[in-house]
């Protein structure tokens, strides 16, 4: 019967013109249900206005609940955050309405949210990495983003948590407003069991790559995370208990919270200070760059703004693509030692070296047509994206690296990030790479990890966002 009423929801939503994803959130089919305080449900729309927003809300409004839930009351919460409303005659309707734009800018914002939202599998139209995804968790999300360390660390300090509601200035044009609401016991209690629980779940998805529970546990949180996790052990038991019986808690049960942030912090900070920072950056801007035509490792281009820039990245490591471009960024960075390494060259575009992009789908429609299928033909006599990425992984596993400025090509650092993002190879083409941005990654521990903001990520993930 629950699983016939989600159906029912997500169905009735998926037909509403203009809805473009409609998903079930959180975990609604992990519990009983007089154990439920809400019900997520996460709906995207081309384009929000307050037609569209309250068609939605009537349609939950005027759905026949009680034939699936009995003499439960509904009521619809249609704000965003983490509030919980508790009443044992209640379910609430925790309805969270985005357009793509809201979607981009909370995946930007709220990169932890969107993450684990993007594990669902009870939707109906499109998944929502599907129209712009997370991709992974960086170090840079938990000093950053919002729900990371400091967005916590001022909500307990001021006993508050904070909610964003819409306001409609027409028919056509919305705005989102931040509320604080005062944290009463109750929600004392379940606002600090979610900075706990997610700070470490979160920590454990970064750390092993992985966006799934099943290595979500006490061993992973003791492994990686050591004392900052055992110190607290018991109290974390403690507060899910209190969580889980929705018993109250005053200022003293949970003075702790706060002191787990701050360590928190000062591990995530260690780590970061103790990683070996590599900085990649694709070459300076070239006038053939402005060309459509394939621009590979044949091209002896210059750049053309040589003029030196002011660098923090003074005392790294330099390795440079042996092109001319790349040397000649190297030297506007003021770097007068560096190692040149075949293995950053840009792609070898074979026949196609200097061939328009037109003139090419006319002379190899087949390779085109291979593309057009999701694979991944070579260039003629030529390398393809696996070929570079065999080459970025040899440059990365054979290089014994200290702190480094690395200057190299577009389609190269295209494979590097499209596979540190676990996006799928016939894909990689869409990554954006500015000219001249560094790019950083950090190697912990022998592994490699992006930690570029998520603003850089906007740009660089541009084309993945959803186009009608």
């Amino acid at each position: 019967m629950r699983k016939d009423y989600i159906e029912s929801l997500l169905s009735g939503v998926s037909i509403i013109p203009s809805v473009l994803s409609v998903n079930l959130v959180g975990s609604y089919f992990e519990k009983q249900l007089e154990d439920i305080s809400d019900i997520d449900f996460v709906i995207v729309v081309k384009k929000l206005d307050r037609e569209i927003y309250d068609y939605i809300l009537n349609y939950f409004k005027k759905f026949d609940h009680k034939k699936f839930l009995g003499n439960y009351e509904i009521q619809i919460n249609s704000s965003f955050g983490p509030l919980k409303i508790y009443d044992d005659k209640l379910i609430i309707l925790h309805i969270m309405i985005y357009d793509i734009d809201g979607h981009v800018e909370h995946v930007i914002n709220s990169p932890f949210t969107c993450f684990d939202w993007e594990r669902t599998e009870n939707f109906k139209l499109n998944k929502l990495n599907k129209l712009f995804p997370v991709g992974r968790l960086m170090l840079n999300d938990f000093l950053n983003a919002r729900r990371g360390v400091v967005d916590y660390k001022n909500d307990i300090n001021k006993n508050q948590l904070s909610i964003r509601e819409y306001s409609f200035e027409n028919q056509s044009n919305y705005a989102i407003s931040k509320k604080y609401i005062e944290l009463d016991s109750i929600h004392l209690t379940e606002y600090t069991y979610h900075i706990v629980k997610n700070l470490l779940n979160n920590y454990v998805k970064f750390l092993l790559n992985i966006n799934e529970l099943g290595k979500i546990d006490d061993e992973n949180y003791s492994k990686h995370l050591g004392l900052t996790y055992t110190k607290y052990k018991e109290k974390i038991y403690e507060i899910k208990n209190r969580k889980d019986t929705r018993s109250p808690s005053t200022q003293n049960d949970v003075t702790w919270v706060s002191e787990f942030l701050d360590e928190f912090y000062r591990k995530t900070e260690f780590i970061y200070q103790d990683s070996t920072k590599l900085i990649f950056i694709r070459h300076a801007k070239t006038k053939s760059n402005n060309l459509p035509i394939f621009f590979g490792t044949k091209n002896n281009s210059e750049i053309i703004n040589k003029d030196k820039v002011k660098s923090r990245y003074e005392k790294y490591t330099c390795y440079t693509s042996p092109s001319i471009r790349a040397k000649q960024t190297v030297t506007k960075y003021g770097f007068d030692n560096f190692t040149e390494s075949e293995l950053l060259s840009e792609i070898d575009y074979g026949k196609a070296e200097g061939m328009l992009f037109d003139e090419f789908k006319e002379n190899y429609s087949e390779i085109v047509r291979k593309w057009s299928e999701k694979e991944d033909p070579r260039f003629p006599e030529g390398e393809n994206n696996y070929d570079v990425s065999l080459r970025v992984e040899k440059f990365l596993n054979s290089t014994k690296f200290s702190d480094s400025f690395i200057v190299t090509h577009q389609v190269f650092l295209r494979c590097l990030f499209g596979k540190l993002f676990n996006m799928p190879i016939h894909l990689w083409y869409l990554i954006n790479i500015p000219h001249n941005t560094p790019l950083e990654v950090i190697k912990i521990n022998n592994t490699y990890y992006p930690n570029i903001s998520r603003s850089m990520f906007k740009v660089m993930f541009k084309n993945f966002i959803y186009q009608d």
